[in-house]
C-alpha cells in the first residue's frame, strides 16, 4: 500500500494485476464480508487478521487503511467516495490509481503525507480572500477532528459534534435582501462570510446521512471549530437560542450531561480568545 491508501484502493490495485473484480479478491481472502464499502468502513479484528494472512502483512496495517476505528460523531464528515485529492502526491508514479483516507475525509484541507494543499475533484475554486485569513485557526481545526479521528482522544466536547452542529440550520430574526434564509446555517452566526455563500448558494451539504461541505468551504467550517473549542461551552450556550428542531434538542441534552463539568471549567482570557 501507498501512504495514506485506502483498503479498498489497495484492494482494487491487486485485483487488476490478476485481472479479477476487486470484491471477488476481496472475498476470497474474508469470505463473510459483504461488501467493499464495509471493507473501508466497518472491517472487523478477524477480517483484519484474515486479510492480512491473504495479503502477507499485518492486521494493523490493515486496519490502518480502513474507517473501522473512526469515532462514530466523526462519521458523517466521511464522504461516500474521493471528493478532493493532492495534486503534488498525484503526480507521483503510479498515483493516479491510488485513493487516498484525505480523499474521504470531509474536515481536511491539507494532504497527510506531503502538507500540500487539497484540491476539489468536482468543483474547483479559487482561494478567497476571507479563506486565506481564516487558514490559522483552520489548520487548528483540521488538527482537533484529525487528532479525535486518529487517536480517539476526548476533548471537552467532541471537534466533529461541534462541526456537525455548525453546519446544521438556524433561526433566521433578520430577512437578508437576498438568498434563501432557509439555508442559513449556524456557522454564519460566528463567520458571516459562511452565511452569505450558503444562504446565496443554496449549498446541499447534506449526502445521505453525511455532511460534506465544498472543500474551498472547509477552512471557514475548520475556523469555527477551532473558535468554539477554544471559547468553550459559553459560545455553544448563545449558540443553543438560534438552534432549531433537532438541533436545539441534541444541545439541550449535551448541556444537561455535561453542563455542570462544563461550567466549571476555567473560562478563557480576552486574550486567549483573539
Amino acid at each position: 500500500p501507498q501512504p495514506g491508501e485506502l483498503l479498498s484502493s489497495w484492494v482494487g490495485r491487486n485485483a487488476t494485476f490478476y485481472d479479477v473484480p476487486p470484491l471477488f479478491l476481496l472475498q476470497h481472502a474474508v469470505p463473510d464480508i459483504p461488501s467493499i464499502h464495509a471493507a473501508d468502513h466497518y472491517l472487523t479484528k478477524s477480517q483484519a487478521h484474515s486479510l492480512s494472512v491473504a495479503f502477507r502483512t499485518s492486521p494493523e496495517a490493515v486496519h490502518g487503511m480502513t474507517f473501522a476505528m473512526i469515532p462514530e460523531a466523526t462519521r458523517p464528515l466521511i464522504a461516500p467516495r474521493p471528493v478532493q485529492s493532492c495534486p503534488i502526491c498525484a503526480k507521483l508514479d503510479g498515483a493516479i490509481q491510488v485513493v487516498t483516507r484525505d480523499q474521504l475525509q470531509g474536515w481536511r484541507i491539507t494532504c497527510s503525507a506531503c502538507g500540500g494543499r487539497l484540491e476539489d475533484l468536482r468543483q474547483p475554486a479559487a482561494v478567497s480572500t476571507s479563506e486565506r485569513h481564516a487558514m490559522a485557526a483552520a489548520l487548528i481545526g483540521q488538527n482537533l477532528i484529525d487528532t479525535e479521528a486518529r487517536s480517539r482522544k476526548r476533548f471537552w466536547i467532541s471537534p466533529a459534534v461541534v462541526a456537525r452542529l455548525l453546519l446544521a440550520r438556524r433561526i433566521v430574526r433578520r430577512l437578508p435582501e437576498h438568498g434563501d434564509y432557509r439555508c442559513a446555517r449556524i456557522l454564519g452566526l460566528i463567520i458571516p462570510e459562511f452565511d452569505r455563500l450558503a444562504m446565496e448558494a443554496a449549498l446541499d451539504i447534506t449526502q445521505a446521512g453525511r455532511l460534506i461541505v465544498p472543500l474551498h468551504l472547509h477552512p471557514t467550517l475548520l475556523a469555527g471549530v477551532a473558535i468554539i473549542m477554544r471559547a468553550g461551552p459559553r459560545m455553544l450556550e448563545k449558540i443553543r437560542s438560534y438552534a432549531m428542531g433537532d438541533t436545539y434538542q441534541r444541545l439541550k441534552a449535551l448541556f444537561s450531561e455535561n453542563g455542570e463539568h462544563w461550567f466549571t471549567m476555567r473560562e478563557p482570557t480576552q486574550g486567549q480568545l483573539i
